[in-house]
């Protein structure tokens, strides 16, 4: 469908309402194939929507690491593009909290500290979700600790917060000394 629309006169780069390009909308919905067929008809890799996000964005929020993989590895979109509340797709990688998603995007050199407006760094977010298998990959790959948000507050308080036992304890033993 998507390539006879495009054989038909579709404008591989129209943007909706929220200034979202097909591209990030397949990147979405994880339409892998959907992606592939975009790009290879001219559309712009990492276009930005009214709050900053690229495709980039959208595949790391839900997930997607086969999109992530080819706009990463074979478009070679920027890693570190920040959003309008500087948070960049390892950020919500770490949220999400899949393992694959955090691991691509800091094998092709994100910054790992990245602090959003609110002061909060992959590891925070990771921390404020439990996400455990994510902030057990920042922190072997060398996430402070101690880094405070905004509210002053680290990812170990922000998990004690929220009941996040399993990355409490995690928290509690790189602090002090990281396991080998």
């Amino acid at each position: 469908m998507v390539r006879l629309l495009l054989a038909k006169g579709a404008t591989v780069d129209a943007r909706n309402n929220h200034q979202q390009t097909p591209l990030g909308a397949a990147a979405a919905k994880g339409r892998e194939g959907v992606v592939r067929i975009l790009l290879e008809h001219g559309a712009a890799a990492d276009p930005k929507d009214k709050n900053g996000k690229t495709p980039l964005f959208y595949a790391a929020e839900y997930r997607h690491i086969g999109v992530m993989r080819l706009l990463l590895l074979e478009q070679g979109v920027a890693v570190d593009t920040r959003n309008d509340f500087d948070m960049t797709p390892l950020s919500l990688a770490a949220l999400g909290g899949i393992e694959q998603a955090v691991e691509l995007p800091l094998d092709q050199g994100a910054d790992i500290e990245n602090v959003d407006k609110g002061g909060r760094t992959p590891l925070w977010l990771a921390a404020s979700r439990g996400r455990e298998t994510a902030a057990r990959v920042l922190l072997d790959r060398g996430a402070a600790v101690d880094v405070k948000d905004n509210k002053g507050d680290t990812p170990l308080d922000i998990a004690r917060k929220g009941g996040n036992e399993s990355v409490v304890k995690m928290l509690e033993v790189y602090g002090t000394t990281k396991p080998e």
